[in-house]
This record gives C-alpha cells, structure tokens and sequence, in this order.
C-alpha cells in the first residue's frame, strides 16, 4: 500500500487544462498535510485536502518558474504515516 501515493515533481500551470494543477495522488490516503514553500522558505501553499492542489499562486499572484519544496505527512487507511519531502519544479 505504501506505493499507492504518488507525488509528481513538475507541474505546468499555464492554463492548457493539461498538468495545470499540482496534486497528491493516492487510493489509500486517509488525511493529508502538504505544503509547499519557495526558495526563501516562505509557505505559499497548504492543503489538507487531496482534492485541493496547488494552482501555481502564492501571495495571490502567479509564482515564477522554479523549484519549490514540499513537506507532506499523509495517513492511510491502514493507519500508516507516510513523511515525505521533496521538490516540485514549476515550468512555465
């Protein structure tokens, strides 16, 4: 069960309708924490919610191309806690 989470490393949010918004995949995910931060270690995203990801904004406008970083602690179904941590390029 543990390799049911995916968590992609790039997204593209330019509006094509394709990869335009960066989520947490996973059948067996319980609840979930994610949030990401850019290179000055500024959160500018949080979701507990798979259903809500990340569309690109922070601080309300558009974040540039680059790598950001992200911490998640996700539970599944069976109780396990997965902690993971990693970084998300957004290409424009």
């Amino acid at each position: 069960l543990k390799g049911d989470v995916y968590i992609p490393n790039s997204f593209t949010p330019n509006g094509d309708g394709k990869n335009d918004i960066w989520y947490v995949y996973g059948n067996t995910i319980k609840s979930m924490n994610v949030t990401v931060f850019n290179q000055w270690g500024e959160r500018i995203f949080n979701s507990t919610s798979q259903s809500k990801g990340w569309d690109g904004f922070g601080f309300g406008k558009m974040q540039p191309a680059g790598v950001y970083i992200y911490v998640a602690q996700i539970v599944l179904l069976d109780g396990t806690v997965l902690n993971r941590k990693g970084t998300v390029n957004l290409i424009r």
